[in-house]
């Protein structure tokens, strides 16, 4: 098929849009999802990092401490007994190298193609830079406070569960009431799972295949295809592009009524000196 025929942009958000299914977010959104809340309790759905966390194969997670300048200043000129100075001050270095595109985080418009085309038809060789690209980056994404509808996968087919690489399908959503804007999360159960707390738990089986997501927001009754803000529950609310639905996902439970105000970075790692966070 030509190019024509097949085209699938640009955007109803407009030629130039970065956000897609986000510009659902509109100010009355936030306030009626706000409505919502009844207790103010906050749910943190990320995971720690490590290296043995469940990966696409080829992706990597490091995280090491160098310690040089308590050997380094002791040499200085004017190095005090065990240290730099008269206060004997030292530190140490924490160093992280990664893949971006694991662990529980939000994926930017940017991250899939149909051919060299992203979302709203931006040509990869035209946004591609030594830095990431010049478009659909996460920095032009908008600060998400929406409705959060939980969708309890692994409870709706009696499993603690889901089997590597089963597929949510249309059965799996049958009667749920999603809005335009809302944030979808999916429980398959996969986040409960040892092998995001212990690294030996994950070695030789960081290629198992995730459950996936294959239906898109018009699924559910009179919904736009690109109207609903798409999520596993173990990442934030993503504006998708109309790219194939085959998403993996992981956990939580079937609670419509809730708010879900996520921050734009879900990453978090163990640090030297606490929590750290993208």
């Amino acid at each position: 098929m030509s190019e024509v025929l097949t085209r699938w942009w640009p955007s109803k958000y407009g030629p130039g849009d970065e956000a897609g299914a986000l510009n659902e977010i509109t100010p009355a959104k936030v306030l009626s999802a706000v409505g919502l809340v009844r207790r103010g309790v906050v749910f943190d759905l990320a995971h720690v990092l490590h290296a043995g966390i469940p990966a696409f194969p080829g992706r990597t997670f490091r995280q090491y401490l160098t310690t040089n300048y308590h050997h380094i200043n002791r040499r200085r000129p004017d190095a005090g007994p065990a240290g730099w100075g008269r206060n004997n001050v030292n530190w140490i270095v924490e160093q992280v190298t990664a893949t971006q595109q694991m662990g529980t985080h939000m994926d930017a418009l940017n991250h899939l193609q149909v051919g060299d085309r992203t979302y709203n038809g931006y040509r990869l060789a035209d946004i591609a830079e030594d830095h990431g690209t010049n478009k659909l980056g996460v920095d032009t994404l908008p600060q998400i406070v929406t409705r959060g509808v939980l969708i309890d996968v692994a409870a709706r087919r009696g499993v603690e569960r889901l089997e590597p690489g089963d597929v949510i399908g249309l059965s799996d959503v049958a009667g749920v009431d999603v809005r335009p804007g809302d944030a979808v999360f999916f429980h398959t159960g996969w986040g409960a799972s040892t092998a995001w707390r212990s690294p030996a738990a994950t070695r030789g089986a960081t290629d198992r295949c995730p459950p996936r997501i294959r239906l898109s927001p018009s699924s559910f009754r009179r919904r736009s295809t690109r109207d609903t803000a798409w999520s596993s529950s173990r990442t934030f609310a993503s504006p998708r592009s109309p790219l194939p639905a085959s998403r993996s996902s992981c956990s939580s439970s079937p609670t419509p009524n809730c708010a879900a105000p996520p921050a734009r970075g879900s990453r978090r790692w163990q640090s030297s000196e606490g929590d750290g966070h993208e």
